[in-house]
């Protein structure tokens, strides 16, 4: 029984107080990832040559559950949030719960819970996927400008070493902590080789591989390292410019692919407003419901299908 505070005309008590519930499990879920998170964290292992190697080989190579915890922790790290896996699971139990309590409380229908909250869980993903583009799109924006840094950082007689630590400290903010992290990382002993290619592994940018393996291949015979990070500089500067124009060559597609995927879920819910009853004996029938299955099926494999079109390795 609630208290009378706590009663809201219109709205039946015991939903009202399973909503207070799931509002109380937002930030129990919150600390609960929190914790989790705490007692997983052990001491860092050393970033020997070795472990690294071995980093690279268990990428290469990983199985169903490794290539699915990769992608997330990938996902993650390249969001430029600088919150670990747990806490994002927690933010995504979050968005889930959220939605399920509005969609509860909306509807006032315990049948729309389950909806809201993986209508929540889709959402935190699609949000963490559109900050991993974007972070990954600063990066090849700003890496032109901060290779030209670098070369004229060995011109004024600045030795490879001492061009990270200036490059993580003036250049722009994506690339400079990336730089950063290479610093402190030879700082510890690591060969800045080995430290690029461990950056680069977490980037995935081609131009920023190339900027790896250019270094490391100058660490071995030598050569004009100036010229090399102004071609390397030029290279990057001209794919971002390429991948503009691809991106604005197929923005008309894109969008019309973006209104095909949305048309039906939108016509679905015109006809739930304005012919509810029927939308009801639509949806309670077996023949609705089958054919309700299969729509979403369809929705699903042009949804994939589309996304396969489209896509472009960079």
């Amino acid at each position: 029984m609630l208290p009378d505070f706590l009663a809201l005309p219109g709205i039946d008590p015991a939903l009202l107080a399973a909503g207070l519930g799931l509002m109380l499990a937002l930030p129990v879920s919150l600390l609960g990832a929190w914790v989790w998170s705490s007692l997983r964290a052990g001491p860092e292992q050393a970033l020997t040559p070795q472990a690294i190697e071995q980093m690279a080989r268990d990428r290469r190579e990983p199985d169903i559950g490794q290539q699915v915890n990769q992608s997330f922790d990938r996902l993650v790290e390249r969001t430029g949030l600088e919150i670990t896996s747990p806490a994002a699971i927690g933010l995504m139990l979050l968005s889930g719960l959220a939605f399920a309590l509005v969609a509860t409380l909306v509807q006032e229908d315990w049948i729309y819970s389950p909806v809201g909250f993986f209508v929540g869980i889709i959402a935190a993903l699609v949000s963490l996927a559109a900050l991993q583009s974007r972070w990954r799109e600063s990066i090849r924006r700003e890496l032109p400008d901060a290779l030209h840094l670098a070369a004229r950082s060995v011109r004024a007689g600045l030795n490879l070493d001492q061009t990270i630590g200036v490059l993580g400290a003036q250049a722009p903010s994506a690339l400079s902590r990336e730089f950063g992290l290479v610093a402190r990382r030879m700082s510890l002993g690591v060969p800045m080789e080995q430290a690029l290619r461990l950056s680069a592994l977490k980037v995935r940018v081609p131009d920023f591989d190339l900027l790896a393996a250019g270094l490391a291949l100058h660490r071995r015979v030598g050569g004009d390292v100036s010229a090399l990070l102004v071609r390397l500089a030029t290279s990057a500067r001209e794919r971002h410019l390429a991948r503009g124009q691809f991106r604005a060559s197929t923005a008309l597609g894109r969008t019309s692919a973006v209104f095909l995927a949305l048309g039906g879920p939108i016509l679905l819910l015109l006809n739930r407003s304005s012919q509810p009853e029927s939308f009801a004996r639509f949806v309670e029938s077996s023949a609705g419901q089958s054919a309700l299955g299969v729509a979403i099926a369809l929705e699903v494999i042009g949804l994939v299908w589309i996304a396969l079109i489209l896509r472009h390795e960079d």
